[in-house]
């Protein structure tokens, strides 16, 4: 087999994975194995291909760099673009010569370059969330951009009626796994039903703590914690 075959052979895996998100015609052997920094050992082609497509809601793209080619091994260098961020990695191809078949996948990168990637992206996402809300109308639309939480979404809208184009401020964030905790500040005009409490045309300002779960680039869960006692006493039914 030529180089150019065993590159062929390769590539096709590489740009089902990153840009095609799709292994029809990728020439696995039965018995392939892949094992990266990150996970366990795979051993089949159903273990190994049904573990990369989960892959594929974080990968956006993929720029093939370089190959390096000796006997039944191919080293490929590439970049892949994810909802995280540019991830170099540099794989290491073992193949079947005689079947044309890929044997092994061995990726090699640093795993702290994904997480950190990971955790960045997890905050910019929350950063945007933020940003897309804050002082506007709060339409379908745009909060479907950023979560399929249905409870998420029922108290964004519970808030947007009793708080028109309600604004939100991040101070600080802190993300861990796939966990950000947002310090942040409130600040709305209660011009409609809160909770059975009348519009009072009152202005209020409150800092709360939000812990947002974050999966497949949206948020997938919150918790939120504030003062409400505050929240009435500014709102001027309670003293």
């Amino acid at each position: 087999m030529d180089r150019a075959k065993k590159v062929e052979i390769v590539e096709s895996y590489i740009n089902g994975l990153g840009n095609k998100r799709d292994f029809t015609g990728v020439p696995f052997a039965q018995d392939v194995t892949f094992e990266n920094p990150m996970t366990p050992k795979l051993h089949g082609v159903e273990a190994v291909t049904n573990y990369l497509s989960g892959l594929f809601p974080a990968i956006k793209g993929c720029r093939i760099k370089d190959h390096i080619v000796e006997g039944e091994y191919v080293a490929s260098l590439f970049d892949f673009e994810t909802i995280f961020g540019v991830i170099p990695v540099f794989d290491r191809f073992r193949l079947d010569l005689e079947k044309g078949q890929i044997k092994e996948i061995r990726p090699y990168y640093d795993p702290r370059t994904i997480t950190e990637a990971m955790l960045q992206g997890n905050k910019d996402l929350i950063t945007r969330y933020f940003a897309a809300l804050s002082g506007k109308a709060k339409t379908d639309a745009i909060v479907g951009e950023f979560t399929d939480s249905e409870e998420l979404k029922q108290h964004i809208a519970a808030f947007e009626s009793a708080f028109p184009k309600y604004e939100l401020f991040a101070d600080e964030m802190i993300a861990e796994a796939d966990k950000v905790v947002v310090c942040a500040r409130f600040r709305g005009t209660h011009n409609g039903d809160l909770m059975g409490i009348a519009p009072t045309g009152k202005t209020v300002a409150l800092p709360f703590v939000a812990i947002y779960q974050v999966a497949e680039g949206k948020v997938a869960g919150f918790s939120l914690t504030f003062d409400q006692l505050d929240l009435l006493k500014q709102l001027g039914v309670m003293q």
